[in-house]
């Protein structure tokens, strides 16, 4: 959790200090958008070897290349003083690492925790992912204030450093006991496993529901504040939207555990999610805007965990690494569509565009609906 949460923690740092960074390193805010579009771009693109090495070398070396990517080029910014090329290069450094790290949360469910306490696990798991969006948001402002943007990265690359050592000092590969018999099964390889994938129907389906979902995400964080508009704070709402997925991960997560069910819970959070969204869009009152903030995120962001969950039970015995990859990869995609198709949006045309969102994922509604279920034999410990 540590290590994914301060790679997700500098893939969003320079965004609520883009003016600041700009002025700094010399170019445009396009420019310091670039910083964060590379974790998408690099994402699709090494997906599927992190996944390879995660599913046949295991998590720990998995994860732990992930840590060291994260830990060392963020740490290697510091010595890039104002130079953008250098940043960027080191960026794109950091990015290498997310896929290792992403991929791996099903691997470390599944290898340490029994059936029933999966989605739980992979809920934490992924809540370390919004944990990191969040603090990216709030502590660069302040690192900004305390000596400028020299500081905010000296300041990120010690803490990825030692956040990277702790990793490689403690973490095991797996616990002396297997914790269920799906832990000691035998797995495909992954790239049979990804055939199997594209051939499934229910993980086709998944693949869409995380082109919608993660990029309605995306699109939300990117245009908070033409979407926000004059009606409060953007830098706020943004942040209890992460909140409500924080507790939306952990909560929704246990209950599934709890009830040995991800579908229904899935469609319960893909059915509240579209008219939240047109409730959020269209509400004037600034303190009902923050309550739908929370309620929105609750539900669009407990969805990841649940899915990434569904996806490994519904699949196995491919591997977690192989599902995990295939789907954040189509997240991904789905933020890069959706961003580059509302870049012409402005602040008065910007309610087209979450309409568009709502529609789609009411779409994505009727396609869980759809999906088939393995019932689920292990009881929570």
């Amino acid at each position: 959790m540590i290590v994914e949460a301060l790679n997700q923690l500098l893939w969003i740092n320079f965004a609520s200090i883009s003016p600041d960074a700009a002025i700094y390193y010399g170019v445009t805010i396009g420019d310091i958008d670039l910083l964060s579009l590379i974790f998408m771009i690099v994402f699709i693109a090494l997906t599927i070897p992190a996944s390879w090495v995660i599913d046949t070398k295991g998590f720990r070396i998995g994860a732990g290349i992930g840590a060291i990517l994260t830990g060392v080029f963020a740490f290697l910014r510091i010595f890039a003083g104002a130079d953008y090329t250098m940043v960027f290069i080191f960026q794109a450094g950091i990015a290498l690492g997310q896929p290792f790290l992403m991929n791996a949360i099903s691997k470390f469910s599944a290898q340490w925790f029994p059936e029933g306490e999966r989605a739980i696990a992979t809920g934490l798991g992924t809540m370390a992912v919004f944990i990191g969006i969040f603090f990216g948001m709030l502590l660069p402002p302040l690192l900004l204030g305390l000596g400028g943007v020299s500081t905010v990265v000296l300041t990120l690359g010690i803490v990825s450093i030692i956040g990277m050592t702790v990793f490689l000092i403690f973490a095991r590969e797996k616990p002396a006991k297997p914790p269920g018999p799906a832990a000691i099964e035998k797995k495909t390889f992954v790239f049979a496993g990804i055939k199997g994938l594209l051939r499934n129907r229910d993980f086709l389906i998944l693949m869409i529901l995380f082109l919608i979902g993660m990029g309605s995400f995306n699109v939300i964080s990117t245009f908070i504040v033409p979407i926000v508009g004059s009606r409060g704070d953007p830098g706020l709402v943004g942040a209890l939207i992460i909140v409500g997925g924080i507790f939306g991960a952990l909560i929704i997560s246990g209950l599934s555990d709890k009830y040995r069910k991800r579908k229904i819970f899935m469609i319960l959070a893909m059915g509240a999610s579209f008219p939240l969204l047109f409730g959020f869009t269209f509400v004037a009152l600034y303190p009902l805007l923050i309550v739908l903030a929370v309620i929105l995120g609750f539900f669009v962001m407990s969805t990841l965990p649940i899915g990434l969950e569904f996806a490994a039970e519904q699949t196995a015995p491919i591997p977690e690494g192989t599902s995990n990859g295939l789907l954040i990869m189509m997240g991904q995609i789905g933020g890069i569509i959706f961003i580059l198709s509302f870049l012409d949006f402005t602040a008065d045309t910007i309610y087209l565009a979450m309409i568009i969102l709502a529609i789609l994922l009411a779409v994505a509604f009727v396609l869980c609906l759809i999906l088939r279920e393995k019932p689920l034999t292990a009881k929570p410990t």
